[in-house]
């Protein structure tokens, strides 16, 4: 690739002066000092004007997230939500052969949590550290035969685009779901559920020993086992062997339309707990135990000979959240500049940025005056400040994200940021600075986000590319970036990272009377003398 004279110096610069900015960040003399020397540059940085207002989300689609909530979450500052789950359920085995004198033992739900291992002890047991669970006191748990169906695509569309699952319970086809319909045959009803780190251990018996054996170590989950007796369960698999139910997955999946849990607070209970659960891992799943019998010849005679089976149903196929809430704090913004920005995961709420104070097309006498400049861009960048006297002491979440209202997809930032690490904290880190807090405390009182929109402005400024208005969340994880519509307003998208957060924040507007704290737009350039 040949590389003109213009772009190696640019390029160059640019290295030069992305060195010397991080490793001197908070002090704004010192960028670029690295070719000052030289007499025919200057460095300097300014302030453009920036608007910021809320915008309420109400209902979001829920039916494509890496990761579903289940629980109740209530927020000391926006109020409760109560999330539950839909989700089809597919075979891991069609068209099955049980064998004869099939008898089924168990039949056992797992959800496993997210989490890690902080410890291995000497016998083998691991120490286990719960993550995304939200709170710690207990709920009830109600598991119902699913009886409405999910379907694929959206009929208004003619089946050609895929149907969208909101929140509310409604459909992008405007199709209201009935809740009588979710709530079919009761299969599992938990009272007083906890979270539980603890390592499940299970046991097979050793037919030589005649003793208990550890068979298989799992990581902490919501396990429950299922009730039989009734011979539901027994009837639902082996009374329809051969048949066209289990045939394929397209014909289960209409038979048995899947499972609707559905928590609930207990009768005394004012707080509860909200987990984020994996569905797409296979380890989440529904399984069916059996034992059935084969014959074998010995001797002239034949002799039983008695084995174990198993029928999984994973929760693959289509699924959606659902959010019974009751919010304050959630209002109309003023899009000339709000005094707080309300920031609430979920169906809650978000907030829009306008640079350059620009039109509804982005345009504005500033931005053409900031495009006429012959300028290097060395940073641009947001500063947003927590406003403490409204959270009083509400555990903030660690990140927010921007992106691009008209289309869901991060700014061009995000995808260049290649910082990354186990955590959420240590990922695209550079472009999404975390939360600083006050004395460098991890439970200290939150003071600013710094959110790092050096191409993108490169890109209005160098590429001409539009001034779009972009949207601020709260996120549970900054990998979540897939966009996510929102019923009220089909121009207008939220992030998957948002709907899954429980967690709020109140950051300082662009109208607010202590002006010190408004939310500022930075611009750091390299100017030529001549």
């Amino acid at each position: 690739m040949i590389l003109n004279k213009n772009f190696i110096f640019r390029f160059s610069a640019t290295i030069l002066t992305f060195v010397t900015f991080t490793s001197c960040d908070s002090d704004a003399n010192s960028i670029g000092t690295g070719i000052i020397g030289y007499g025919t540059f200057t460095t300097n940085h300014l302030t453009y004007p920036v608007t910021a207002y809320n915008q309420p989300l109400g209902a979001v689609q829920t039916n494509l997230l890496p990761a579903y909530l289940l629980g109740y979450s209530n927020h000391p500052l926006y109020g409760s939500t109560l999330a539950s789950i839909v989700s089809q359920m597919t075979p891991t085995t069609v068209d099955p052969s049980f064998g004869d004198d099939v008898v089924l033992d168990s039949v056992v739900l797992t959800l496993p949590y997210f989490s890690k291992i902080v410890e291995t002890l000497s016998d083998g047991t691991s120490l286990y550290e719960l993550d995304s669970v939200y709170g710690s006191d207990p709920i009830n748990l109600s598991v119902y035969r699913n009886n409405y169906f999910l379907k694929d695509f959206d009929p208004a569309s003619d089946f050609n685009e895929q149907l969208a699952y909101y929140s509310d319970r409604t459909t992008s086809s405007g199709e209201v779901i009935d809740p009588s319909l979710l709530e079919g045959d009761l299969l599992l009803s938990i009272a007083n559920l906890v979270p539980s780190s603890e390592q499940i251990v299970l046991y097979t018996l050793d037919e030589q020993t005649n003793e208990m054996t550890v068979s298989q170590r799992l990581a902490p989950a919501l396990r429950q086992t299922l009730d039989i007796g009734s011979g539901y369960w027994q009837d639902f698999l082996f009374g329809h062997e051969d048949q066209p139910e289990l045939s394929d997955i397209s014909n289960f999946q209409n038979y048995f339309r899947g499972l609707y849990l559905k928590p609930e607070l207990p009768s005394n209970g004012t707080s509860g707990h909200m987990a984020l659960f994996d569905l797409n891992n296979s380890a989440a799943n529904l399984t069916l135990y059996y034992t059935y019998t084969t014959y074998s010849t010995v001797n002239g005679e034949q002799v039983p000979n008695d084995f174990h089976g198993t029928f999984v149903l994973n929760f693959n196929g289509n699924k959606a959240n659902f959010f019974d809430t009751n919010y304050t704090n959630i209002t109309d913004g003023d899009p000339n500049g709000d005094p707080q920005l309300f920031l609430k995961g979920g169906p809650g709420s978000m907030a829009i940025v306008n640079l350059f104070n620009g039109d509804e097309n982005g345009n504005s006498a500033v931005l053409e005056s900031f495009k006429a400049n012959k300028w290097l861009i060395n940073e641009a960048q947001l500063v947003f400040s927590v406003d403490q006297d409204a959270l009083n002491g509400v555990e903030e979440p660690d990140r927010i994200i921007v992106y691009n209202t008209e289309t869901g997809i991060p700014v061009i930032d995000y995808f260049i940021d290649q910082s990354a690490g186990v955590f959420d904290n240590l990922t695209k880190n550079y472009h999404l600075v975390p939360l600083v807090r006050e004395g460098g405390a991890s439970n200290g009182a939150g003071q600013t986000y710094k959110v790092r929109i050096t191409e993108h402005i490169n890109n209005i400024f160098q590429r001409d590319s539009t001034n779009v208005k972009l949207g601020v969340v709260v996120t549970s994880n900054v990998s979540a970036a897939n966009a996510a519509k929102v019923t009220h307003s089909p121009d207008l998208f939220t992030l998957t990272g948002s709907i899954l957060s429980p967690k709020g924040t109140v950051l300082v507007g662009s109208n607010n009377s202590n002006a010190a704290k408004n939310i500022r737009f930075e611009i750091y350039y390299t100017e030529p003398n001549n």
